[in-house]
């Protein structure tokens, strides 16, 4: 190995530490009492939609019309939905918690590869998050669906991304990610190796096989 990708988002940052953080100070701007009900509504919901945008089916733009005017819907809230979801991203941006194990992970990778990242979401987002976090400096490139001009799991979004590399070939780079649907089948569609982060051990599901599967970050080492 040479090259190796890497998602940010429950990979290197905990996204639900980040969205319950995002979601509380918002609740607190709005005047609405917060209780994990709301964080158990958005999660699964939030989840569809993004499946959705990897499919196709659906833009960002459309999610973020829609996502929080649903939940409050279904939970009965009266709250400005729009609103509400342009703060949320606003305080989504500044939560950076990393997961056990990743600053760790991310000192042993840079040491030996090329390190970049493959996010799904905007670059000044990630690069202020990982910066926060103190991950910035392990990268060599950050590279974001926004920047980049598609996302995962489309080959395009690698193809586009190995052309900053034009050294290295398919056969020497990985993704590391805990999406099955974006990260590992997005490796598969454009031909590199794979390397599921299974943290909450879910069960396997769908057509989507990794070449490997860690549940800590610090496994990694037995494999690279």
């Amino acid at each position: 190995m040479k090259l190796v990708f890497i998602d940010v988002d429950d990979t290197l940052l905990d996204f639900e530490e980040c969205s319950k953080y995002a979601i509380k100070k918002c609740c607190e701007d709005a005047s609405i009492e917060y209780s994990d009900e709301i964080y158990k509504v958005f999660r699964p919901y939030n989840d569809l939609l993004w499946t959705k945008i990897e499919d196709g089916s659906l833009t960002k733009e459309q999610l973020y019309g829609m996502r929080w005017t649903h939940i409050f819907t279904v939970l009965g809230i009266d709250c400005d939905g729009i609103a509400f979801e342009e703060n949320f991203r606003h305080y989504a941006s500044m939560s950076a918690v990393p997961i056990k194990g990743s600053l760790d992970i991310l000192e042993y990778l840079s040491k030996k590869y090329i390190l970049c990242t493959a996010s799904n979401a905007s670059y000044e987002r990630q690069y202020g998050r990982l910066k926060k976090a103190g991950m910035l400096d392990y990268f060599d490139k950050i590279f974001a669906s926004g920047d980049v001009g598609c996302q995962k799991p489309m080959a395009l979004f690698f193809e586009r991304c190995m052309e900053h590399f034009p050294e290295i070939s398919k056969d020497d780079t990985v993704i590391i990610g805990d999406s099955l649907t974006a990260d590992i089948a997005g490796g598969k569609n454009y031909g590199i190796r794979t390397v599921w982060f299974n943290r909450q051990r879910k069960p396997h599901s769908g057509d989507v096989i990794s070449d490997c599967t860690v549940y800590d970050l610090c496994e990694i080492k037995n494999i690279l």
